[in-house]
């Protein structure tokens, strides 16, 4: 059969001969290219009163100022909260009303309720609304898009089903944007802007706020809000924690972050990676060597130069120096998952300590009682949440023994971990001499700000790095005034010794590191070396989907399209 030039709309039945056919106008590569959907889609999680709607609506402002192919993004708020109270068929017309705390408890209780028979329900809210809109800004039919640019701002996300759902759906083109804000600060702010008047001096109206803060964290619901769960899903941090200068300031920190966020995600500047990113990725990284059936963590130890000096991921030790996975020889691997019989030696440890309690009971405890249901009961008490019986080195300490080993002190140092540290690493990181730890997830856990006031703050306001306020503490201990150097009168007040700060990440999260800052354009002139500035990529770039389904892609790129079988 003799080979032809076909057309993609001229759609003839063909049979697949070892890729003779394959040869159509247009080419491949423009093929793909037509199909690039330029719709990006950005959810926003924070915790109660950390601001995620003042981020949402920035961003809904700030794409507007970008561009892709030489037309501006349009863009559209999605409210889950407004689409929650039209399931419940509730009005959300008075938006902008002042709100109450019980306003919000009521909105807690229906988010309950939708997402109680499907935790996708809210998420699937949105699709439709997504479905909606494109409708009307395109004139096209339901599902279908142009090659226009669009920016759909989710404001906000509660369930971690709902982000696994949409990232399913967009793919490459949805990221999620967590919000940091200090406990504290989110408290005053749903004090001043949910209870007024005499309420705000009201035991029983402050207590509901710290509940609406409980609840909305880590709801004892399955199908509740579990925010901390989404949070730690977030591809973007930013920090809102610093109070503004006046509740109606739409000037917040968060702003210049979130700006980089779009020139990152328009590729309307070249934008390279920070120490901070860079080394919380080499924590992410280090964490993925860990076979610990509990979970995975990594850290990187960051010296005054921004240079990674080590890694460490929660790991069995192994004798001779390090942990197993690690070494080149992996023939004697001893780790937990790899033994002949595996199991948790945290989790042995704590069910012997449950039957001794129950044992030391015995003559106390009623014959009718059912030992396996108290054994339950137990687990979900502190003695379930008991930490050291596990084999494992933690990954901060695995990262500052690491070092250690190296001949590198610890002291002076940043270092970046993927989980908030258990309260026996944070005393080791604390005496190592390490000034600040960043860290991603929280971990429920620790102890390590009750038990360790006195040398860790999670406030930067105000903060010094210990290692350069060294001096000051001694001569504080020496009862010396630092500024004079000379003695301490009676009764003069004493500096506050400084602390090690734990704090939030801020900036790209190692799941969105690599597209965010991979060089998938040219960015130069080949033969005057000139810069050209970063243009489309012809492939698409890190966070563009295709507008049809990879079926019907690989049936026009085959030119197999109305084929039947």
């Amino acid at each position: 059969m003799k080979n032809r030039v076909v057309s993609i709309e001229s759609r003839p039945r063909r049979v697949f001969d070892g890729g003779k056919q394959l040869v159509s106008s247009p080419n491949g590569k423009d093929l793909s290219r037509r199909n690039i959907s330029k719709e990006v889609f950005i959810a926003v999680v924070g915790p109660a009163g950390a601001g995620a709607s003042t981020a949402a609506n920035f961003l809904t402002e700030e794409f507007k100022h970008h561009s892709s192919g030489g037309a501006n993004y349009d863009t559209r708020l999605i409210k889950a909260s407004s689409l929650i109270s039209a399931w419940a068929n509730r009005d959300a017309s008075g938006s902008n009303s002042r709100k109450t705390a019980d306003d919000v408890v009521k909105l807690q209780d229906l988010g309950d309720r939708m997402r109680e028979a499907d935790t996708t329900a809210v998420a699937r809210a949105i699709m439709g609304q997504i479905l909606n809109y494109r409708a009307e800004m395109t004139g096209l039919n339901i599902a279908e898009v142009d090659e226009l640019p669009r920016a759909f701002i989710i404001d906000s996300l509660r369930h971690p089903d709902e982000v696994k759902i949409l990232r399913r759906v967009y793919g490459s083109a949805f990221a999620l944007v967590g919000v940091v804000c200090d406990r504290e600060e989110r408290r005053d702010r749903l004090i001043e802007n949910r209870l007024y008047g005499a309420d705000r001096q009201n035991p029983e109206k402050l207590a509901q706020i710290d509940d609406i803060i409980e609840r909305d964290s880590e709801s004892d619901l399955p199908h509740g809000q579990h925010v901390t769960s989404v949070f730690e899903l977030a591809d973007f941090y930013v920090d809102n924690s610093f109070p503004r200068a006046k509740p109606t300031d739409v000037a917040t920190v968060m702003n210049e972050h979130l700006q980089r966020l779009v020139r990152i995600m328009t590729r309307s500047k070249v934008e390279r990676p920070t120490i901070g990113e860079t080394a919380m990725h080499q924590a992410h990284s280090a964490q993925k060597r860990s076979a610990c059936m509990s979970r995975q963590v990594g850290a990187a130890l960051v010296d005054e130069q921004g240079n990674v000096v080590s890694v460490g991921t929660n790991e069995v030790p192994r004798a001779g120096g390090g942990v197993y996975g690690e070494h080149y020889d992996s023939t004697d691997d001893d780790r937990c998952v790899y033994q002949p019989a595996p199991q948790c030696r945290n989790n042995t440890e704590q069910n012997r300590i449950i039957e001794g309690l129950i044992h030391a009971l015995d003559d106390d405890l009623k014959v009718t009682v059912d030992r396996n249901a108290l054994a339950a009961r137990l687990r979900k008490t502190d003695v379930g949440a008991l930490l050291e019986f596990s084999r494992a080195v933690h990954a901060e300490m695995d990262a500052i023994l690491s070092a250690a080993r190296l001949g590198v002190s610890p002291r002076g140092k940043r270092l970046y971990v993927t989980t908030f540290p258990c309260h026996y690493c944070a005393r080791h990181i604390v005496s190592a001499g390490v000034d600040e730890v960043h860290f991603i997830e929280p971990y429920a856990k620790s102890r390590a700000t009750d038990l360790h006031a006195d040398s860790i703050t999670t406030s930067q306001i105000g903060w010094e790095r210990p290692s350069v306020s060294s001096i000051k503490c001694t001569e504080v201990a020496l009862d010396v005034d630092p500024s004079t150097s000379k003695k301490r009168l009676p009764g003069s007040p004493r500096p506050d010794t400084p602390k090690t700060l734990f704090q939030p990440f801020v900036g790209v999260a190692p799941r969105m590191y690599a597209k965010a800052f991979s060089k998938d354009v040219p960015l130069k002139d080949k033969v005057t070396g000139a810069f050209i500035g970063q243009g489309a990529s012809e492939w698409g770039d890190g966070f563009q989907l295709s507008r049809v389904h990879y079926t019907a892609m690989e049936a026009k790129l085959a030119n197999r399209e109305g084929e039947v079988s």
